[in-house]
């Protein structure tokens, strides 16, 4: 079997990603406020307007808990005010158990679904109610350690049927990583 180079195996994750959501490079800078690898490129879905893709977190790594992690940027925005967060805020299994959680929600097996991970920059809560309605709250901050940002929507437990789809669409093309167990 051939060795895969691990700037191969990046560009293979992008061009799944261009592939499965119709991804644009876009003409925008990307300003450097901390020190990191280099962006090469800034894409941007039509189909989802809040799905942007710099580059994967940690593309040399071979470790689990370091190639776990997924580049994200979260955009929320209500009349008033929007606000992004980037980074490697979330893991395959945060996605995870998010998806758990709307999949038992929408069969009426629990009343609530959560994505909290272990960076604090993004937190939803997902509420249901008896009479079909859904609550959701969004925690977003760039910065957590002087920001607080919160969102508040109102639903239908119907409409998990999309962010259901979505979330099992980001776990086909990044599978939750396997943990290897290490010497005894």
């Amino acid at each position: 079997m051939g060795e895969i180079h691990p700037r191969d195996a990046e560009r293979d994750t992008l061009d799944r990603l261009i592939a499965a959501f119709g991804l644009r490079l876009t003409p925008r800078v990307y300003w450097q406020r901390i020190k990191s690898k280099p962006v090469h490129g800034i894409y941007w879905s039509p189909a989802y307007p809040g799905l942007w893709v710099l580059d994967k977190a940690f593309p040399e790594s071979v470790e689990w808990y370091d190639g776990t992690w997924l580049q994200v940027r979260a955009e929320c925005s209500a009349p008033g005010a929007t606000v992004t967060a980037n980074g490697p805020l979330l893991t395959a299994e945060d996605i995870g158990r998010l998806l758990a959680g709307m999949e038992a929600m929408q069969r009426r097996e629990s009343g609530s679904a959560e994505l909290s991970p272990l960076e604090p920059n993004l937190v939803v809560s997902l509420t249901g109610s008896s009479r079909g309605r859904l609550r959701i709250d969004v925690r977003v901050t760039p910065d957590s350690m002087t920001q607080e940002h919160r969102f508040f929507f109102d639903t239908d437990v119907a409409y998990l049927a999309g962010p259901i789809e979505q979330c099992r669409e980001i776990l086909r093309r990044f599978p939750a990583a396997e943990r290897v167990p290490g010497p005894a």
